[in-house]
């Protein structure tokens, strides 16, 4: 991302502008479709440190060249979509929210302290209500746009009509040392290597930690973490993460390369790499 041009757009999102992530003060719940007034849901959650003035480029500009003049989009109070209802942004907030930022808390001293040891670190935490949390945010990371078919299931299992076991999506989550926030939708990897499936992806990116949702148990090296969802939301069970398997790319693992590109539909317009103080 380059430095600040006076020819670059730059839009409030406060005040409204780039279509899928304006402000609007009523509509329908991307959660539970009830039609009323919403609420700003903070997308990552605040507990990671989505917090104060963001400046945001759409994820596919990002991937230009540096020098090129693109129109960024301003957040003043940390990277939030209006797109939640009261009710179920509470519910995100309180029943799920707060294992996320726990887990942040743990893992944020080996990033700040750049901290790499061959081990791997082990915790306690909530893995379901962690997936609900991440699903919550990503459903509520779009507006103006059709649902798609992972909005439909994501939906089920926040609610808990479905048990994360029985969604058909892989959750994956791993050490992000980058500076950058990065919510990508719907995107399909596709390789250059033989395959019979091309995986299906939900990204979201905060230091100390990255999330991907996918229908493929296996993406870029990487292991589904679905054999250690619980019988209930309440129970804990044991996660270990490797200290020296980090990524500092904002995009990683949807970023293109020679050996990969990305496919995106509509939602790509919602899809966005944030930072503090890009100016």
């Amino acid at each position: 991302m380059g430095a600040s041009s006076r020819n670059e757009k730059h839009i409030d999102i406060a005040s409204g502008g780039h279509r899928g992530l304006q402000r609007r003060k009523t509509g329908v719940c991307n959660l539970c479709g009830a039609t009323g007034s919403l609420s700003a849901d903070h997308v990552p959650p605040q507990g990671l440190g989505n917090i104060g003035r963001k400046t945001a480029l759409r994820y596919l500009d990002s991937l230009s060249a540096p020098t090129q003049r693109l129109p960024r989009y301003t957040f003043q109070d940390g990277v939030r979509f209006y797109s939640l209802c009261a009710e179920c942004n509470n519910l995100l907030g309180v029943q799920f929210d707060p294992h996320v930022a726990r887990l942040g808390r743990l893992l944020r001293p080996f990033v700040e302290l750049n901290l790499s040891f061959d081990a791997a670190y082990s915790m306690q935490v909530r893995l379901n209500s962690i997936f609900k949390s991440v699903l919550g945010h990503l459903v509520a990371a779009q507006r103006d746009i059709e649902p798609s078919a992972f909005d439909e299931i994501a939906k089920r299992v926040v609610s808990g009509e479905v048990h994360p076991r029985d969604s058909g999506l892989e959750f994956f989550i791993w050490i992000y040392r980058g500076t950058d926030i990065c919510i990508v939708r719907d995107t399909v990897i596709i390789t250059s290597q033989p395959t019979k499936h091309f995986p299906f992806c939900q990204l979201l990116k905060c230091s100390p930690l990255g999330f991907l949702v996918s229908d493929s148990d296996g993406v870029s090296g990487m292991s589904s973490l679905n054999h250690l969802f619980t019988d209930q939301d309440t129970d804990e069970v044991r996660l270990s993460l490797r200290l020296d398997a980090f990524d500092s790319s904002p995009t990683w693992p949807l970023a293109v390369s020679r050996d990969q590109a990305v496919f995106m539909g509509e939602s790509g317009a919602v899809s966005i790499t944030a930072r503090q103080n890009l100016e």
